[in-house]
């Protein structure tokens, strides 16, 4: 049996439950909810920007405990000024893409509502995996949620 390939965009899971509720995602329900839907092994890879500026280690040894694999990107630092690309979708295809190519996944499921998906999701149907989008309702594509197989919904209760 093959395993699950799950992708999230953490930076896009930010922003719906504090803009709507003022809330943050409780990474350990989402795991535990993902790993629950399963009837195979998945792997939980986690897309982050961080600051370097300030210790993200205690939330990324909480994210490891939890099962997740931290994918790490940082906003560099010149002269005291911020700048850099910390936008992850590019990357995030071309890695999703890399490890469906290795043939160990049969199916693939993302984390996001951003449409950008798509691409990697025409990309899995291609190459035989069944696609999956996870995503608070409040924010996602409808194009996104036309171009996969199955849909989830997140509600409040995925929050604190």
């Amino acid at each position: 049996m093959k395993k699950k390939l799950c992708m999230i965009d953490a930076q896009n899971l930010w922003y719906t439950p504090k803009n709507n509720w003022n809330m943050k995602v409780d990474y350990k329900k989402l795991s535990v909810m993902i790993k629950r839907n399963c009837v195979q092994d998945v792997d939980l890879y986690i897309y982050l920007v961080l600051d370097p500026l300030v210790s993200s280690d205690y939330f990324i040894s909480l994210l490891k405990s939890a099962g997740y694999k931290p994918q790490l990107k940082f906003i560099h630092q010149t002269d005291g000024t911020r700048f850099g690309n910390t936008d992850w979708c590019a990357d995030m295809i071309a890695d999703g893409k890399q490890i469906i190519r290795n043939g160990e996944y049969d199916s693939i499921s993302v984390v996001s509502g951003n449409s950008i998906f798509q691409e990697l999701f025409r990309y899995a149907k291609a190459m035989g995996c069944a696609t999956e989008m996870c995503c608070f309702k409040e924010d996602y594509s409808e194009k996104l949620w036309k171009s996969v197989d199955k849909a989830v919904f997140l509600g409040k209760n995925m929050c604190f």
